[in-house]
């Protein structure tokens, strides 16, 4: 729990890494970046904290794969 509350706490102030908004403590949310429905690990090693607009629009996309929509 201490180092998910570390990556919060780094996290604030900076951009989400999606779509680059500043993020405030009450927008923050961990998102599993290659999703868990897809084989992706549970774990911390497996998370970003982004935003929770973009952690919703994500849903079970990987992190590249919604980076690419982003893009397009």
């Amino acid at each position: 729990m201490e180092d998910l509350k570390e990556m919060i706490e780094e996290a604030i102030n900076s951009p989400c890494i999606y779509c680059g908004v500043v993020l405030l403590m009450s927008d923050v949310s961990f998102d599993h970046a290659n999703p868990v429905s897809r084989g992706g690990l549970p774990g911390l090693e497996n998370g970003v904290i982004c935003c929770k607009r973009c952690n919703s629009r994500k849903g079970d996309l990987t992190k590249d794969e919604y980076f690419n929509l982003l893009t397009a």
